[in-house]
């Protein structure tokens, strides 16, 4: 199975403690990136989180959002602290007194100090959430990967298609390759035989010299090795697995390969060939660039 590296899921949960919204976006990237934004509260299990998504995501730049509300009057806790109050409320008291102070010391004077009244928040449980967590997160990557699927099959015939196009265009330039060096071979004879019109020279090693020559401007060998690469690319591409880097590299061989192409022969109509095949491998390198 082929997966793309584009995927988006979102799951909403509620109930009688939490409401969790959650949602991943993931794009295509070298390497397993988790960029996470979430609350203070669930920072004693990010680590789990993120192994969790490791598990099943293997490769790609993962954005994952949680935002939590806890329902639960419990969590919050808020109580007097009489310690503090009767400190102030003696202080203001012998303040009143001594000063002959008409007003009373009341709870409005009293609730604006520090510390008077005590604000807790009781810890959440992290084992519990975190199983909430992980239900959610099943879900919501089970979503990715069902999209990442779909792209990746589209990638997967793309490719393909690219793939028979550039074996077309080989297909065509080896049954043109033995016309081509033959009338280069020819050219060059003439020429050289007009430029020597009246000097004597080895007619043996100037066929050898040809010879030579030719021989550098066969592409034969470069035709045998991009059909191998690309059976190794759909070999690849039949088997699936995470093999975006594969592929990459693969697209870079067949690259070189038509640029030797290119830089030996000297025939204009093989170089229209390879500006084609180039264009098509160029499809082929931004396709894998987003496959796992």
């Amino acid at each position: 199975m082929i997966y793309s590296m584009t995927g988006y899921g979102r799951k909403e949960f509620e109930n009688e403690d939490y409401k969790i919204s959650l949602e991943i976006k993931t794009v295509n990237h070298k390497y397993l990136n988790i960029y996470s934004k979430i609350p203070a509260s669930l920072n004693p299990v990010e680590d789990k989180i993120k192994k969790h998504i490791q598990k099943r995501l293997n490769r790609g730049r993962i954005e994952l959002n949680i935002f939590l509300s806890e329902k639960s009057e419990d969590q919050l806790v808020i109580n007097p602290n009489f310690q503090v109050l009767d400190k102030y409320y003696k202080t203001l008291t012998e303040i009143k007194n001594r000063y002959k102070i008409e007003s009373d010391v009341n709870l409005d004077l009293l609730a604006k100090y520090k510390d008077a009244i005590d604000i807790q928040y009781n810890e959440i449980d992290h084992e519990k959430i975190f199983e909430i967590l992980k239900i959610i997160l099943d879900e919501v990557i089970d979503s990715i990967l069902e999209m990442r699927r779909v792209e990746g099959e589209k990638l997967k015939t793309d490719i393909e298609n690219n793939l028979n196009d550039i074996e077309e265009i080989l297909n065509v330039l080896n049954r043109k390759t033995g016309v081509i060096i033959n009338s280069h071979r020819e050219s060059m004879r003439r020429k050289i035989n007009d430029l020597l019109l009246n000097i004597e020279i080895d007619n043996d090693r100037l066929e050898q010299e040809i010879a030579v020559y030719s021989d550098k401007t066969d592409i034969n060998e470069e035709i045998i090795r991009i059909n191998s690469h690309l059976n190794q690319f759909r070999e690849m591409l039949k088997n699936g697995g995470v093999i975006g880097h594969k592929l990459d590299f693969l697209s870079q061989e067949l690259n070189r390969e038509i640029n030797t192409i290119g830089s030996k022969s000297p025939d204009v109509n093989i170089t229209n060939y390879v500006v084609d095949m180039k264009s098509l491998v160029g499809k082929i390198r931004e396709q894998v660039q987003n496959i796992e």
